[in-house]
């Protein structure tokens, strides 16, 4: 896989929950952009769990 394809994954699951970014960093003393994450991995079934609270939290409030 390539480094764009790579990046381009990562963003995906972002974006679809499946990682949490934490904390990031950038650092340009070397004169280039160099980013650092650390990410939590949520597997599907907590990802899964947490939309069944807070739907239930939901249900409730309506």
């Amino acid at each position: 896989m390539s480094v764009k394809e790579t990046v381009n994954d990562f963003i995906q699951g972002v974006k679809a929950g499946k990682y949490e970014v934490v904390a990031s960093t950038v650092d340009t003393c070397s004169g280039q952009p160099e980013f650092t994450f650390t990410v939590n991995v949520t597997k599907d079934f907590e990802l899964l769990e947490r939309l069944k609270e807070e739907l239930d939290e939901l249900w409730e409030k309506r």
